[in-house]
C-alpha cells in the first residue's frame, strides 16, 4: 500500500465511504474489473489509518486468519482457522479498529464465515471489504465504485476538459511513461476521446496513457474505435495487470448458464430493460431476472432506476466487460443472439420515453435487418424508430434506411404505407415539405387499400397542412376536412386531435388566429384525453404561439413553460428547442435581449443534431434579429447570411425573404444603402402574395426606413404580430444608427472602440494605444471586441481569454491567471477601464458602447 498516490477523481467517493463506515460495522466495497476498488480502499485506510490487508491469492479460512494475523502484527507462527478466535482477540485488544480487507474475491466465502465471529469477539472492530461481488455478512452495506468523471461529449473548453477525474489520472499515468508530459489546446479534445471510449475506467486509462511514449493522442483515440484490448500491450504500465486478465477472473467464477446470458446481452448496444434480456438471453422472465440479479452480485451488470421512469429498472454492461463478454460467443451464437436482437425491436411497442433508452439499439437492429435483407423485421424496426428519428434526429441516416428498404421489391404493401407515411412526416421535419407530398400521396393510396385508417388520416391531414403553409388555404383545409370525414362516428381522440392541431396551423398562416386558437383548445382536450402527453405539450407550445403573435406576453410564457415541462418529460428533444425559441421571442418582445440570445443558440444546437435544415435557417435568423436589436451589426450581417442559405436550400421563400429584409435592414445602417435597395426588392419578390399577410406588413414598415417616411405610418395598416412589431422596433434601431450624412456610414457620435484587424493598436475616445509585440494584448484585446460584437453582454470565461493570449501554451492553472489578471489591467490602462466589466462567469466590453474593426489601411490615430 505504502507509496502509492492518492487516487484522482476520488475525494467525494472517500468523504461517503467513511460516512458509510461511521453508520455500519460492514462495508462492502464492490465494482467492475478495473474500476479502481484497490486504489480507494488503499487510499481509505491510508487517510484513516487502518489495518490494511491485501488477501490477493488467498482462497480459504486459513489464509485469511494468516494474512489478518500479519496484518495486526501477530507473532510469525503459523495461523489457522482454528486460530480465528485468537485473531478476534486481537481485534478487540486494538478497540475501534478498522480493517481493511483488499483483493477479497476468492477469499470471499471464507469471510462470510470468519467476519462474524470476529465482530462478535471484537464489539468495537470494523470490516471494510473489497471484492468484485458483494460480501454477505449481515447488515453489511454495499458500497458500489463507479468509473471516473469523463468530460461532456460536446465540451470543446480545454480548460474543463483537463478538470475531469479521468483526464487527470490519464496525465498523471503519462507522466510516468514520458515524464513532463502535459496536454495541451491542441490535443485536449484527443485525449476527452479517449478517457470517453475507454468509460472512465481507471485500469483502462492507466494502460492507455502507457502508451504516449510512442503513439500520439489522435492515433490512441483512433486506435480504439476499433480495440480495446489492443491496450493490453502496454500492461507493464499497470504493473503487469490487463484488461483481459481482469475479466477472465471474473468470467472464470460465473456459472455455466450465467456466463451464457452475459455474452448474449453483450449484444445490447446500450442499457436493456428485463424484457429485452429475457429475449436474448432465450430465457423466461424469472430465469433471466435471477441471472440478471447473479450477474449484477458480481458487478459484471449494473442496475438502475432510468431518469423519468420510476419504479423501472435497466441494466448495463461496464463497456470494458461488454467488449470481453461479446468474445466469448460463437460466430454461430452471435448471429442467433443478433437474430433475436433485432426480432425483440422490431416486436416490441414503446412510449416516447422507453423509446429514447433503446435508440442505438434501435438503429443496431435495423441496420442489421436491412443488412441481412429481413426486410418485413427492418421495416417494423424502422417504424419502432420513428418517433425517436423525428423528435430527436438525426434524420439523414434515419432517412437513408427508410429509402433503402421502400427501393425493395419485396417490401408489403401494408409496410410500405406505413414506411411512405414515415418518410413523408422525416422530409417534413427535415425541412423539405414539397418532396414530402409524393410520399404522403403514396401512404394514402397505399393506406386505402389495405385499410388502414390510421395512416390515410395522417397522410391526409399533413397533405393539407403542407398545401396550407404553402398560401393554399383552400386547398389546405379541403385536405383536413377530408380527414376529418374519415373520422366520423369512431372514437379516435389522438388522431382527430392531429387533424385539429394541423388546422390551426393553416388557420395561423392565414391569418385567423380566433379561429386557430379554438382548433388548439380542442386538440389539447383530445390529446388529454388519449393520454398522450407529448402531442399535449406540443398543443401548449403552439397557444403560446399564438398568444405570442397577438402580443398576449406573460400568457404565452405560461403556455410555452407548461409544453416544455411536458415536452421535457417524454424527450422530444425538437419540439422542446421550439418552446426555447418561441420563449425567447418572449424575451426579446421584453427586452431581455441577452436571454434571448441564449435560448435561441441552444435551439440551434438541438436543431443541427436533428438535421432539421428548414428551422436551423429560421432560428439564425431569430438570432440576427436579435443581434440587429443589439447593435451587433457584423453579427446581424453573418447570421442573416447562413439564415438565407439555409432556406434558401429547403425552398422556402417566405422565410427567406423576411431574413433578406432584416439583412437590408442592415445594409442600411451600416451605409450600404443601394445594396439595401437591393435586397428589399428581392425580399418582395420571395414573399408570396398568397401566404401569411403580417410578413408583407413586416416587409413595407422595414422597407419604409429607406425614406423619409416614418416606419410608423403604417400603424393604421397593419397586424398587431410578433414580426410587425419586430419590424417596428428594427427600424427604430437603424434610424438610430444613421446620421444626417448616411452615405459616409455609421454616426461617431457616441463612444466607439475601434480595435486593428490584428489586434496590433486599439483607439477609444482622445486615447490610442499600440500594443506592439504584445502577444497576449493582441489576443485578448481582439476576442474581447469579436465577442462584443458576436454576442453582446455575454462575458467571456477566464479559460478562453487564457487560450487568446497564450494559445501553445501547455495548460497550466495558477501562473497562466496570474497573467491573464495582469494583462486585463494593462487593457484597462490602455484605454478600456470605462469599458471592460466583470461578472462571476468572466469578462466583456459594455454592450452599450460602439465597438468596430478598423478598415485596413485606417491608421491607428484616425
Amino acid at each position: 500500500m505504502k507509496g502509492n498516490p492518492a487516487p484522482i477523481g476520488r475525494d467525494s467517493e472517500l468523504d461517503a465511504l467513511a460516512l458509510a463506515m461511521a453508520k455500519n460495522r460492514v462495508v462492502s466495497l464492490t465494482g467492475a474489473p478495473g474500476v479502481g476498488k484497490s486504489a480507494l480502499a488503499a487510499a481509505f485506510a491510508a487517510r484513516h489509518r487502518s489495518v490494511y490487508c491485501h488477501l490477493h491469492g488467498v482462497s480459504n479460512a486459513d489464509g485469511a486468519c494468516g494474512e489478518l494475523a500479519r496484518s495486526l502484527g501477530l507473532p510469525d507462527v503459523a495461523i489457522s482457522s482454528a486460530d480465528s478466535a485468537r485473531v478476534g482477540r486481537a481485534l478487540a485488544s486494538r478497540g475501534k479498529v478498522v480493517m481493511v480487507l483488499d483483493d477479497a474475491d476468492l477469499a470471499r466465502g471464507a469471510l462470510e464465515q470468519l467476519v462474524p465471529v470476529w465482530l462478535e469477539a471484537a464489539p468495537l472492530a470494523r470490516f471494510l471489504i473489497a471484492a468484485r461481488a458483494r460480501v454477505n455478512v449481515a447488515h453489511a452495506q454495499r458500497f458500489d465504485v463507479d468509473p471516473l468523471e469523463v468530460p461532456a461529449a460536446r465540451e470543446e473548453d480545454p480548460t474543463l476538459i483537463g478538470a475531469s477525474a479521468a483526464v487527470r489520472l490519464f496525465v498523471r499515468c503519462a507522466a510516468v511513461a514520458r515524464p513532463g508530459y502535459r496536454i495541451s489546446p491542441e490535443t485536449a479534445p484527443h485525449v476527452a476521446a479517449i478517457v470517453r471510449a475507454l468509460a472512465g475506467l481507471p485500469l483502462a486509462i492507466e494502460l492507455c496513457a502507457g502508451r504516449v511514449v510512442v503513439l500520439g493522442e489522435r492515433d490512441l483515440a483512433k486506435m480504439l474505435e476499433d480495440r480495446l484490448d489492443a491496450l493490453d500491450a502496454s500492461s507493464g504500465a499497470a504493473g503487469g495487470r490487463t484488461l483481459h486478465g481482469a475479466f477472465a477472473f471474473s468470467w472464470d467464477q460465473l456459472d455455466p448458464g450465467d456466463a451464457r446470458a452475459l455474452a448474449s446481452c453483450s449484444v445490447f448496444r446500450d442499457s436493456f430493460d428485463l424484457e429485452g434480456a429475457a429475449a436474448l438471453t432465450n430465457k423466461p422472465r424469472p430465469s433471466a431476472a435471477e441471472a440478471l440479479e447473479r450477474l449484477e452480485h458480481a458487478s459484471l451488470v449494473r442496475a438502475f432506476e432510468p431518469e423519468g421512469l420510476p419504479g423501472a429498472r435497466r441494466y448495463r454492461l461496464p463497456e470494458s466487460v461488454r467488449f470481453f463478454a461479446a468474445e466469448r460467443l460463437s460466430r454461430d451464437e452471435l448471429a442467433e443472439a443478433t437474430q433475436r436482437h433485432a426480432e425483440h425491436f422490431g416486436a416490441t411497442s414503446r412510449d416516447s420515453v422507453r423509446l429514447a433508452f433503446d435508440r442505438e439499439d434501435l438503429a443496431s437492429a435495423l441496420a442489421w435487418a436491412i443488412a441481412e435483407e429481413r426486410i418485413a423485421m427492418a421495416a417494423r424496426v424502422a417504424m419502432a424508430l420513428a418517433p425517436l428519428a423525428l423528435s430527436r434526429g438525426p434524420l439523414v441516416p434515419f432517412l437513408e434506411s427508410v429509402d433503402a428498404l421502400l427501393a425493395h421489391p419485396a417490401l408489403e404493401a401494408e409496410l410500405a404505407a406505413e414506411l411512405h407515411l414515415v418518410r413523408g412526416l422525416a422530409r417534413i421535419h427535415h425541412g423539405r415539405r414539397d418532396d414530402a407530398l409524393p410520399d404522403l400521396g403514396s401512404a394514402r393510396a397505399l393506406a386505402r387499400e389495405s385499410g388502414n385508417l390510421r395512416v390515410e388520416v395522417l397522410a391526409t391531414s399533413k397533405t393539407g397542412l403542407i398545401v396550407g403553409m404553402k398560401g393554399d388555404f383552400g386547398g389546405g383545409k379541403a385536405y383536413l376536412a377530408a380527414a376529418a370525414a374519415l373520422l366520423v362516428g369512431g372514437d379516435q381522440a389522438a388522431l382527430s386531435g392531429v387533424v385539429s392541431k394541423d388546422l390551426a396551423n393553416v388557420l395561423s398562416e392565414e391569418g385567423q388566429n380566433a379561429e386557430a386558437m379554438v382548433e388548439l383548445s380542442r386538440a389539447r382536450d383530445l390529446f388529454h384525453r388519449a393520454r398522450d402527453a407529448r402531442e399535449e405539450g406540443f398543443v401548449l407550445m403552439m397557444l403560446g404561439s399564438r398568444l405570442l403573435d397577438v402580443g398576449q406576453l406573460e400568457d404565452a410564457r405560461r403556455d410555452c413553460t407548461s409544453g416544455l415541462e411536458l415536452l421535457r418529460a417524454v424527450r422530444d428533444h425538437r419540439s422542446t428547442a421550439w418552446c426555447q425559441v418561441l420563449l425567447a421571442l418572449v424575451d426579446g418582445e421584453q427586452g431581455e435581449l441577452r436571454a434571448a440570445r441564449t435560448r435561441l443558440d441552444g435551439a440551434l444546437l438541438s436543431f443541427r443534431s436533428i438535421g432539421d435544415a428548414q428551422t436551423e435557417g429560421l432560428v439564425l435568423g431569430y438570432l440576427g434579429n436579435v443581434a440587429l436589436e443589439q447593435g451587433a451589426l457584423q453579427d446581424a450581417e453573418a447570421l442573416y447570411r447562413d439564415a438565407r442559405l439555409r432556406l434558401a436550400e429547403v425552398g422556402d421563400a417566405a422565410s427567406e425573404g423576411m431574413v433578406t429584409a432584416g439583412a437590408a435592414l442592415v445594409d442600411l445602417a451600416l451605409g450600404r444603402t443601394a445594396s439595401a435597395r437591393e435586397r428589399f426588392a428581392h425580399a418582395r419578390a420571395l414573399t408570396p402574395v398568397e401566404g401569411r399577410a403580417a410578413r408583407r406588413d413586416a416587409l413595407a414598415i422595414m422597407e419604409a426606413a429607406l425614406g423619409d417616411e416614418a416606419a410608423s405610418s403604417h400603424e393604421d395598416a397593419t397586424l398587431n404580430t410578433e414580426e410587425v412589431r419586430f419590424a417596428r422596433r428594427a427600424v427604430l434601431v437603424v434610424r438610430g444608427h444613421l446620421s444626417p450624412q448616411t452615405a459616409r456610414g455609421p454616426a461617431a457620435s457616441h463612444a466607439v472602440v475601434v480595435v486593428a484587424p490584428d489586434g496590433a493598436w486599439l483607439r477609444t475616445p482622445g486615447r490610442v494605444a499600440k500594443f506592439g509585440l504584445g502577444g497576449a494584448l493582441r489576443g485578448i484585446a481582439l476576442l474581447l471586441a469579436s465577442d462584443r460584437l458576436r454576442y453582446p453582454g455575454r462575458p467571456i470565461p477566464l479559460g478562453a481569454l487564457i487560450r487568446a493570449g497564450w494559445p501553445r501554451e501547455a495548460i497550466v492553472a495558477a501562473a497562466v491567471k496570474n497573467r491573464l489578471h495582469v494583462t486585463l489591467a494593462r487593457l484597462r490602462n490602455a484605454g478600456l477601464a470605462d469599458f471592460l466589466r466583470h461578472e462571476p462567469e468572466g469578462y466583456f466590453l459594455d454592450p452599450s458602447i460602439g465597438v468596430r474593426f478598423a478598415e485596413p489601411d485606417e491608421r491607428p490615430e484616425g
